[in-house]
């Protein structure tokens, strides 16, 4: 059987620019969108905020782990999606002829951030979009593990969501963020750990900032905190009960 190891993180949040701010605790000065330069300019004018944080972050992973994503498929997940341009979808229903903007309308759909960076990137690999309520972390990395042991190579999951508007809201408040881990199959290159397969059990819960503990990827800023600051053993991918799901770090080698 194949390991599996975390070759590198991304993150981005309006006040957690990357993951050195977010292990420090060190927010910033808020920023409105992320710099997405993985994105070319005009596909980075047609995307909502909720795809250029997900190429800031699968951008950094890949930095840090040198991964060639041309190459790599993406595991994309989000609990709500990009909400925002669902209800201006819908409220174009109402106005005019009623007819949306075929750019609204292919913004709204769950998959919409993993078709613009297969734009991107070039990439022609499939790549899943994964909604899974508050199992979606648990869920993606599993999806990715699972691939990674069927073909090798490498595979960058990515996690985000942005607040969800009205007609749609939910309870609690909770800002735009994005999290992405680049996995690789094998022996390699250093990596930062080595990740077993999602399962159920409980685990410990890294503590990270208020702002990230209400998102509903709260989970993967969690793993994330915890790969950053060198953390092995079980962490949990929820509440860090028995009854929900958790991965095992481990020394990379």
């Amino acid at each position: 059987m194949r390991s599996i190891h975390v070759a590198g993180i991304g993150l981005w949040t309006p006040r957690y620019p990357g993951l050195a701010a977010l292990v420090d605790d060190t927010p910033g000065p808020a920023a409105a969108s992320p710099p997405a330069a993985l994105l070319p300019p005009a596909v980075r004018r047609r995307s909502g905020p909720l795809c250029r944080a997900v190429a800031e972050v699968v951008g950094q992973a890949a930095a840090e782990g040198g991964a060639d994503l041309s190459r790599t498929p993406m595991v994309y997940g989000s609990v709500y999606g990009e909400t925002s341009a669902a209800v201006e979808m819908m409220g174009a229903f109402a106005q005019g002829e009623g007819l949306p903007s075929p750019t609204t309308f292919h913004n709204s759909v769950h998959n919409a951030p993993a078709g613009y960076l297969s734009i991107a990137t070039g990439c022609r690999i499939f790549s899943p979009s994964i909604a899974a309520g508050p199992e979606t972390p648990a869920m993606a990395l599993l999806d990715a593990w699972m691939l990674l042991l069927q073909r090798g190579g490498e595979a960058v999951v990515a996690l985000a969501d942005e607040p969800v508007p009205v007609p749609l809201g939910v309870p609690g408040a909770f800002l735009i963020a994005a999290v992405a881990f680049l996995l690789r199959a094998g022996p390699g290159r250093p990596a930062r750990a080595r990740i077993g397969a999602p399962r159920r059990g409980a685990g410990a819960v890294p503590p990270i900032p208020a702002e990230l503990a209400l998102h509903p990827c709260a989970p993967a800023f969690r793993l994330a905190a915890a790969l950053a600051r060198g953390q092995r053993g079980a962490v949990s991918l929820g509440d860090g009960g028995p009854d929900g799901w958790m991965v095992e770090l481990a020394e990379d080698g």
